[in-house]
């Protein structure tokens, strides 16, 4: 079977053309580039960051807006 996973706009909101997440409490926590996160704490987001909810790794994308 495929597992899909996405993250909520509740995990990784822009806010002026920057992007954060934060962990809501989760069980597991959520690291960045392999630090925890504080819970409720933002975090600004940076292009190739690695992003693990679980077990799961995730890239932070470069973005464009057109």
């Amino acid at each position: 079977t495929t597992e899909i996973y996405t993250l909520s706009l509740h995990d990784a909101l822009p806010i002026y053309s920057v992007y954060y997440i934060k962990d809501l409490n989760s069980t597991n926590g959520t690291r960045v580039n392999g630090e925890l996160l504080a819970t409720y704490r933002l975090m600004p987001l940076s292009v190739n960051d690695r992003i693990t909810v679980g077990n799961i790794d995730l890239i932070f994308p470069r973005l464009s807006f057109q």
